[in-house]
Order: C-alpha cells, then structure tokens, then sequence
C-alpha cells in the first residue's frame, strides 16, 4: 500500500524472472565519473544481521549480508527516494563473491541507481521518511479522511516507508506527495508454473479539498449515470452505472496517474512505456452490484491497455460492505495467460488507488448497500493507460 502525506479520507502479471547468485559482498556507492572506483571488504558486513535482497529492474534480484546500522543500507534506503534524473548519477558496485572467489578477485555487479525497484530486508527494518512539506502536514492531521478506517494503513501521523512482508519487508521508490509500498511475499509459495499477480495500492491519493469536491459533484450528477455494459452486451455480467462525462475530473486524474507512473511501473517490475491515452470512467456500485471475471485488453480495440487503475472514494462512515477487488494469479496455456484458482483481494480503502496490468483476470465482488441510496454507494474513477 501506499501513503501520502497530506490527504483526505482514506478508506496487477509479469514473470516472476527472479534470480539467485552467490553471496555478495557489500556495496561501494560512487559517481559513474569517477573511474575504477575502489572495491573491498567492507566493514558494514561485520556482525552482519540483515539479509538484503536487491530487487532490480528486468526482475533480478541480487542477495547480501548487512549490518541493520549499515551506511550502506541506508544509502541503499536514501537512492529510493531521491528523483529519478539524480539516481541515474549513482553508481551501485558489488562484488560478486562465491565459495572458491575472494572479494578481491570477484567480478563486480554494477549498476545505477534508476534500476533499483527496492530493497528487501529480513527480518524487516522500518524507516520514517521526513515530511517535505511541512505546509501540507499541518493539515493532515484532522483532514485525513478516512484515518478511522483499520486498512487505511498508518494511524500515529508517522510515515512509515515499508510494511512487514512475513518477516521480510519491500519497500519501493517514492515521492514527497506519497509512499508506494509493495508486497509480494506470496510468490516464494505459489504453485509451479502459477504466475503471481502484483498490484499497488497508495492512500491518501487526492488531497482533502479535490477529494470534496469530487464528491459533491458526483452526487449532483445522479440523474446523468447511465447502465454499465461491456463489449460483449452480457447485461447480466456487469452490474453498476457509469459516468463517461466529467472533463475537469477525469483530466485532474489523467495528471495525478502521469505523476505517479514511474513509481507504479517500478513497483509492478514493468518495463517502461510511453503512455499515449488514460481513459476514465466514474462508477457508481449500489446494492447487490458487480462485475465478474475480466481482463482489461482481451480485445483488438483494447490491446493497447497496459495497467488499468481503481480510484475509490464514498461516503463515511462506509455505508455498504463488499465490493472488494479480487485479482486471479494467472497461468500460460497456449501462450495465452489464463486465470489461475489463487488470487488476492484488494479492499476499496477510501481516497485510495489499486493500479495492476491490463492483462490480469479479474473481479469485483458484490457491493450489499442496505439503504440503496445512490449516495451511499462504492464510487470509483477507474480506467486504462495506454502504451
């Protein structure tokens, strides 16, 4: 999941092309000008604790010994944070050491900063990020809509940069306006030959007065929904209304989802594109609503569709239950991807984001709204970024 700093309320596959290698001795940092940089034994690995997994663009991963107090753990911390224009000025070594090759001898791993999707440590180490804008936090703390909700993630005006992982924590580049944080302690324990599906979700995604405002003009807007559809005119498998009119907000989306991208596609292990479109759509789910199981580009017209986003947003207290994401791990048969029987389940936390590929089989669940009233129902803005 993921959190932004000042917010209102609160409330997926690639391959797993995973690899392992030898263990690795510690990192020396220096500026790619600086030539044949000076590569030892370093003294962060003495009374090593920590096992640092290095997760790299492509899918590699790459294993090290680290002290928990290590400055090269946290300079490994500090590069996640830092814009992406400086981090390709970082230069990461490694000695690649094995059981018959010293340190000294040993080939070295190199690479820059903008490839390191994150780090894993086990057992976890949670790290604050300051708050940049101490302007917006001021604000945060009575704000927050949507604070109240247990799945709204932090709740003592902290921002924790990583969330446990069974014992071993993910933590993903970020930006001053939000944390993105992934998990995907599930794969070590799929099925052969199940690919896992990977989403992120960041809290907190609009600040406090958009998201109002949203609100209230999806609210005046009742009498102009319409009937939801899909391309195969099976009215019996969608159940929701649609918005497909609302320029300033699909346009205030369309820049927040560019904003976000680089660290969404990192967190995913996608390879970068250029987006051409971002369709949105606002939906509205009320009692006894849903959408059973899709893809989002199984189609000529749709092919393009890469990630596909979910913003929820409703009224508090939550006035229904249900209506969770349910997104299938998938499997290849005939060199197509097929909808595995495991799957995760993303709750709609208010003022949140889910992004996931296109490609995943997916659901929505049924939404029980008791009341019926269109206010009352599970809102989103959601929609596909186009390659």
């Amino acid at each position: 999941m993921v959190t932004r700093s000042s917010a209102p309320p609160q409330t997926d596959p690639q391959m797993n092309t995973s690899t392992t290698t030898p263990n690795i001795a510690s990192p020396n940092i220096a500026s790619p000008n600086i030539a044949s940089p000076n590569v030892a034994a370093s003294p962060d690995i003495d009374d090593a604790d920590v096992l640092v997994t290095l997760l790299l663009e492509g899918g590699h991963e790459y294993r090290l010994m680290l002290n928990h107090d290590a400055p090269s753990l946290r300079k490994l911390f500090s590069i996640l944070l830092e814009p992406l224009e400086k981090r390709r000025k970082r230069l990461f070594q490694f000695p690649i050491t094995g059981e018959t090759v010293t340190a000294e001898q040993a080939p070295a791993l190199c690479f820059t900063g903008d490839r390191l999707v994150g780090v894993i440590t086990d057992p976890p180490i949670y790290i604050q990020q300051a708050d940049a804008s101490n302007a917006d936090s001021s604000n945060a703390n009575s704000n927050n809509i949507g604070s109240n909700n247990a799945d709204s993630g932090n709740q003592n005006g902290t921002n924790p940069e990583t969330i446990g992982n069974n014992g071993a924590t993910h933590t993903v580049a970020s930006q001053n306006r939000y944390t993105v944080i992934a998990s995907f302690e599930r794969e070590q324990s799929l099925p052969k030959g199940v690919i896992p599906s990977r989403y992120i979700q960041l809290t907190n995604f609009l600040d406090t007065e958009t998201y109002h405002r949203l609100m209230d003009f999806t609210l005046s807007q009742q009498d102009a929904f319409v009937g939801s559809s899909t391309s195969t005119g099976d009215v019996s498998y969608r159940q929701s209304s649609v918005l497909h009119h609302f320029p300033e907000f699909s346009n205030l989306m369309q820049g927040e989802i560019h904003s976000a991208f680089a660290d969404v596609i990192a967190a995913l292990k996608l390879a970068p594109f250029n987006i051409t479109q971002v369709e949105a759509q606002l939906t509205a789910h009320n009692d006894g609503n849903y959408y059973k199981v899709h893809n989002d580009n199984g189609s000529e017209d749709t092919a393009t569709r890469v990630l596909t986003y979910v913003y929820y947003f409703y009224q508090e207290p939550k006035p229904f239950s249900g209506g969770a994401l349910r997104i299938y791990d998938s499997r290849i048969e005939n060199n197509f991807y097929v909808q595995a029987e495991s799957f995760q389940e993303v709750a709609p936390i208010n003022n949140s984001i889910v992004f996931f590929p296109s490609h995943y089989m997916h659901e929505v669940l049924s939404i029980q709204c008791p009341s019926r009233q269109f206010a009352h129902s599970r809102f989103t803005i959601n929609g596909w970024v186009r390659r």
